[in-house]
C-alpha cells in the first residue's frame, strides 16, 4: 500500500509535520500544500478533502491507505461563521449555547452532504474502497453538555459521564459486499485491527496484540477506562497491568525503538516460506 495523510490545518501543529512521517507514511499532505483552498465558514471546506482522497485514489499505481483530517466543521463554535445560513436548531438554552449549538449543527449538515458526495465518487470508481469515517473528539460546546442533562448540570461527572464525552460516532462504509457487525465502543487505538479485518488483509502481530488488549479493556483512555465486563476505572486494575505494560513497550518499540517485533515477524515469514 502506498499510505498518505491528509490535514487541511497547518502542518506545524501538533508537530504532524515530524509525526505523521514518524508514523510511517509515505507523504503527508498539510494546508501549506494547498493553493488558494476554498474555506466553508472558518477554515476548509471539506469538499477540499473529498478532492484529495479521490485524487489519491484515482492517480496511485499501488492500492491506497488515506488518513484524511477534515476541518471544516471544528470549533470554536462562537464564530458566527455561517452568518445568515446558520440553522435555527436550539433555541431553548442560553443564548451562547444556542448559537454554539447552531453553528454546529450547520456544519454538521454541510459535512453529511459532502461525505455522500464522496461514496458517490468511490463507488463510480469501481474499486474495492473501505471508508471509515469518525470524529477524534466531542465538539467543543462548553456548558451545551450540562445545559442539555447530556451529562451532569453542575459538573460532577460520574464514569458514565466521563465515558459519554470520550465517544464519538463511527460510520463504516465499503463497496465490496463486507457485512460489518457493531464493534461497541473501543478506543481508536483498537481501530486498526478491525480495520485490517474489514479489508481483508493480513493482521500484523502487533494488531493481534492490539485485539487481545482490545478484549480485555476495549475503552482505554486517561481518564477513563472499561474492562471487558463493562466495568468502569480511572486507573488500569492490577490484573491488567502487565498487559498494558507490554503495550507500552511494543508502542516504544515500533516508534522509537529497533523495531524488533517486525525483524521477529520477518523472521517467522522466512522460516514459514523456507518451510
Amino acid at each position: 500500500y502506498e499510505t498518505s495523510a491528509l490535514h487541511t490545518y497547518h502542518k506545524y501543529f501538533w508537530n504532524r509535520i515530524v509525526a505523521y512521517p514518524a508514523l510511517g507514511f509515505d507523504q503527508f499532505i498539510g494546508l501549506e500544500d494547498l493553493e488558494l483552498p476554498a474555506y466553508h465558514g472558518s477554515f476548509v471546506d471539506d469538499r477540499v478533502v473529498n478532492d484529495l482522497v479521490l485524487n489519491q485514489l484515482k492517480v496511485g499505481t499501488q492500492p491506497q491507505f488515506v488518513f484524511a483530517v477534515t476541518m471544516q466543521n471544528h470549533g470554536m463554535y462562537v464564530d458566527g461563521r455561517y452568518g445568515s445560513d446558520t440553522m435555527q436548531i436550539a433555541t431553548e438554552y442560553s443564548e451562547k449555547t444556542n448559537s454554539m449549538i447552531n453553528t454546529y449543527a450547520t456544519g454538521v449538515v454541510h459535512s453529511d452532504k459532502v461525505l455522500k458526495d464522496l461514496l458517490d465518487e468511490i463507488e463510480a470508481l469501481e474499486e474495492p474502497t473501505l471508508v471509515v469515517f469518525f470524529g477524534d473528539h466531542l465538539p467543543y460546546l462548553e456548558n451545551a453538555y450540562n445545559e442539555a442533562g447530556f451529562v451532569d448540570s453542575e459538573g460532577n461527572y460520574s464514569f458514565e459521564d466521563q465515558m459519554k464525552l470520550k465517544e464519538t460516532p463511527i460510520a463504516v462504509w465499503n463497496n465490496y459486499g463486507k457485512e460489518i457487525d457493531d464493534i461497541g465502543s473501543i478506543s481508536t487505538s483498537f481501530l486498526a485491527p478491525y480495520i485490517m479485518e474489514w479489508a481483508e488483509l493480513k493482521m500484523p502481530t502487533y494488531y493481534s496484540f492490539l485485539q487481545n488488549f482490545r478484549e480485555s479493556m476495549p475503552a482505554y483512555t486517561s481518564i477513563v477506562k472499561s474492562d471487558a465486563d463493562g466495568e468502569l476505572y480511572t486507573e488500569t486494575p492490577e490484573h491488567l497491568l502487565e498487559l498494558e505494560q507490554q503495550y507500552r513497550i511494543l508502542q516504544y518499540d515500533l516508534l522509537h525503538g529497533n523495531r524488533y517485533l517486525e525483524q521477529i515477524e520477518a523472521e517467522a515469514e522466512k522460516d514459514s516460506f523456507e518451510e
